[in-house]
């Protein structure tokens, strides 16, 4: 007993003296079918409908099929006094942590129908073994791209862009999917207490967390979270548990007029755990799964490449839509303009688009989403050339080296550099799973002037967001980083370089948005539609147009 009390005080002052939470982040990517495939990696199968001609056939019907187009930021925590495992989606863009209890009515009654899910779909490669199910691209995303954001849609006002979301976003609602996250037992956890606080998210896609506020300890790695706030989802048919890391305001029992409550970040500060209400994120776009990590209370000086440093800009009291208090609710930061190196141009920096547009950071969404008019530039400027035969925009690989051609996104100073290529998916045949040497857009757009940067673009930055300070640090990601070099946030990011465009923030001269530097009218805006040719992937007796 004294031996075991030393090592708890022992570990009690470690801890202390470390003053940070580091929680490794598992990458994971799912799929909207139940085909196993080698290639664990988003991409397009274009494959021939018509089961009744070969593919040189003129009749031949292509399609292309997503697959691992969806991605999930996961951390594993364990809940209650019996450590109940549970894999999370981590979510910047919101703020209160949920998990799925034991007996939750949808899952409970899917396993009954069904039985559980357990791994019969499991393949050699066990990212390959869970599924995910998405509804129709809505007609206002202009080149029907996939991209999940994560907003949701609790309180009594409706956004503006409602019906996009609606229509775009993630559909983990499937019960088959509840066992694959994990339970927890509550009414077997002898620490948790229910409180009066009902819990009730509706998310975009149908899906919904209901039931009510609890608290319980979470644990990590020995690490003990003690009353912790967060919703038990009782009565909802939501499979993915979250874990929500934004900011008070946009706490959802706090939307629907109840009190605000010391949400993850808060609370691990309120712990002593850490001395800040920080945290970093690292998790570059080819890195293993063992490198990403998200750290609470310190920043590590290798996770950022030496040459880009650090630059510290504000965030803004940006939302898509009316929200009680006054902010901030998301990490929305200031674009101020946007400059690409194109074949067409040898490569050059050419600006496209200047002003001061809000950019939402979004670990829950998978693929970035623009303004229409951005992306239309981007389609024209890079040569993507439209496919009815897809229904996609395409492009060549060798049009777009990753090491050439880039889109710079200057967000007050800070230079954040991603290669086009990371915004596109690779086409594989159907029928080989060969590589066609074709790559198709990634991105979808909106009717909305802020930017919605998802995975492939947090994949080549590396950040710190301090929600005491309302500021967040920026820089390249160093991906191939071996060691790290971890700093306790005390009270200031040292390393960061204040922005030297500091006032230059949404809003300011009356400016919301981006413009772009060749401007139109109406009637005239370019589109890819019109300057772009039709092509045909393969047409009988002639070859393909782009060497597939």
């Amino acid at each position: 007993m004294r031996v075991q009390s030393l090592i708890n005080i022992l570990a009690y002052i470690a801890l202390s003296e470390s003053s940070y939470l580091k929680l490794p982040i598992i990458k994971k990517r799912y799929d909207n079918s139940n085909i196993q495939s080698h290639f664990n990696e988003p991409h397009y199968i274009i494959k021939n409908e018509n089961p009744f001609v070969k593919r040189e056939h003129p009749d031949a019907d292509f399609e292309l099929h997503a697959k691992f187009n969806q991605l999930a930021y996961n951390v594993e925590l364990e809940i209650g006094s019996n450590k109940d495992e549970v894999t999370l989606l981590i979510d910047t863009a919101s703020s209160d942590m949920f998990v799925n209890d034991v007996n939750n009515l949808p899952c409970k009654q899917y396993e009954e129908e069904e039985g559980p899910s357990g791994d019969e779909n499991d393949g050699s490669d066990n990212d390959s073994a869970i599924y995910l199910k998405k509804r129709d691209v809505s007609e206002k995303s202009s080149c029907g791209a996939i991209s999940y954001p994560q907003f949701d849609y609790s309180a009594q006002q409706i956004p503006i862009d409602y019906d996009y979301y609606m229509n775009l976003t993630q559909n983990i609602a499937d019960p088959s999917l509840c066992s694959t996250f994990g339970y927890f037992s509550s009414e077997n956890s002898t620490t948790m207490n229910k409180l009066e606080t009902p819990f009730n998210i509706a998310y975009g896609d149908d899906s919904s967390a209901i039931g009510s506020m609890i608290t319980d300890n979470v644990y990590y790695n020995g690490i003990e979270i003690s009353n912790f706030t967060f919703g038990l989802n009782t009565d909802g048919n939501r499979a993915g548990p979250v874990l929500g890391i934004g900011y008070k305001d946009n706490q959802n029992s706090y939307q629907n007029g109840y009190d605000q409550y010391s949400s993850f970040p808060y609370h691990l500060k309120d712990l002593g755990l850490i001395n800040k209400v920080a945290y970093s994120f690292y998790a570059p776009y080819d890195s293993s799964n063992s490198n990403a990590q998200l750290t609470f209370g310190a920043y590590d000086k290798n996770g950022y490449l030496p040459k880009s440093g650090l630059t510290k800009v504000p965030i803004i009291k940006y939302s898509p839509r009316n929200k009680r208090g006054s902010g901030p609710y998301y990490l929305s930061i200031t674009l101020n303009s946007i400059s690409i190196t194109t074949q067409s141009n040898d490569y050059k920096s050419e600006l496209i688009a200047t002003g001061n547009a809000a950019a939402i950071l979004d670990t829950g969404t998978t693929a970035t989403v623009l303004p229409y008019y951005i992306l239309n530039e981007l389609l024209v400027k890079y040569n993507f050339k439209w496919s009815s035969q897809v229904s996609s925009y395409i492009i060549s690989e060798k049009e777009i080296p990753k090491d050439k051609a880039f889109i710079t996104f200057n967000f007050q100073n800070a230079l954040i550099k991603v290669p086009i290529i990371d915004f596109t998916y690779p086409i594989l045949d159907g029928e080989t799973l060969s590589n066609t040497g074709l790559r198709s857009i990634s991105i979808s757009s909106f009717d909305n002037d802020y930017f919605l940067l998802g995975d492939d673009f947090l994949s080549n930055i590396y950040f710190i967001a301090d929600l005491e300070s309302n500021e967040l640090s920026i820089g390249q990601v160093n991906p191939q980083k071996s060691s790290e070099s971890l700093v306790i946030i005390e009270s200031e990011i040292n390393d960061a370089v204040q922005s030297s465009n500091w006032d230059q923030v949404y809003g300011y001269n009356g400016i919301t948005n981006l413009k772009l530097k060749n401007t139109y009218t109406v009637d005239d805006l370019k589109t890819a539609d019109n300057v772009t040719e039709n092509i045909q992937l393969y047409v009988a007796g002639a070859g393909v147009d782009l060497g597939w």
